[in-house]
């Protein structure tokens, strides 16, 4: 597989998928937690899958067929954003499930395999789209956006130093339009940013483009609404931007959804599949509207 799934074990656990059950997994990527969920729903128990990166759900579908064409008939796959979860349910008619997986952040696929630059390792073109149709690529905004909204930009998704990293950025670029990840660090390596504060840009870019706050804020919320009372909705964070806004909309559903479970990875996991080490796991269930 080409990205190791984090806590299938704890999300198996908590789902307790049965026989003939339906779920919607929100981020499919792979489907990692899928194919385990479809060991336990068989013979008749379907998957909503909804990936949002073209090129992921293409690569996923050949997978699943060559690996086990036997899961192939109980997946309705869906190249869309998870933002769009009512609309998508409606349309396929997808009403009865019982659980709702988002496993948010970026993928293994995504830094090591996609050529997109999402990693501030190797040498890629600064793209850092999980979709096409998206028109501003992460070249755009550090060769356009002028000093003033670049350090706001940085400052907004918590990164330190941003005054000097914005005003290195358009001072290099003076000289050389910024095309590649390896002139990015570059850039940021002669204002001494540590691995971190490297990291950090890397994602505030990434979350930039593909507006990935919003779409969790959007997507969760809505995900609470379509959900069946006593459904059960996870979703796996990675960072405290993430946490923030699910923090945020449990607060606002507060009657309409129950913490049931929080979970980090086990020491042995961490260990297996370092990516885990960040990974926290917040479950909720949808409650009776009073």
């Amino acid at each position: 597989m080409i990205h190791q799934p984090v806590l299938v074990k704890e999300v198996i656990e908590i789902f307790n998928p049965q026989a003939n059950q339906n779920y919607i997994d929100a981020t499919f990527g792979f489907g990692g937690h899928s194919l385990e969920i479809l060991k336990k729903t068989s013979p008749e128990g379907k998957i909503l899958a909804i990936e949002w990166d073209p090129k992921v759900i293409k690569l996923a579908q050949k997978y699943i067929m060559k690996k086990f064409p036997q899961y192939e008939k109980r997946i309705i796959f869906k190249n869309k954003n998870y933002r769009e979860i009512k609309k998508i349910v409606k349309e396929e008619k997808f009403y009865n499930f019982v659980g709702i997986l988002f496993d948010l952040g970026v993928s293994t696929y995504h830094l090591k395999k996609s050529k997109r630059g999402f990693s501030f390792q190797g040498s890629e073109p600064l793209d850092m789209r999980f979709n096409p149709k998206i028109k501003v690529k992460a070249e755009d905004i550090l060769n356009t956006f002028d000093q003033k909204t670049l350090e706001k930009v940085f400052k907004m998704f918590e990164v330190r130093k941003a005054d000097k990293i914005a005003k290195g950025i358009v001072e290099a670029r003076k000289i050389k339009q910024i095309k590649k990840t390896d002139d990015l660090v570059n850039i940021l390596s002669k204002i001494n940013c540590d691995k971190k504060t490297l990291r950090l840009v890397f994602q505030a870019l990434r979350l930039l483009i593909n507006d990935e706050l919003e779409n969790i804020y959007l997507g969760l919320k809505d995900a609470i609404e379509v959900a069946p009372t006593a459904s059960k909705i996870i979703v796996i964070t990675y960072q405290g931007l993430e946490n923030k806004i699910v923090k945020k909309i449990i607060k606002e559903k507060k009657k309409e959804v129950k913490i049931i479970a929080k979970i980090r990875p086990t020491r042995k996991e961490i260990q297996k599949n370092p990516k885990a080490h960040s990974a926290q796991l917040i479950a909720l269930q949808k409650q009776n509207a009073k």
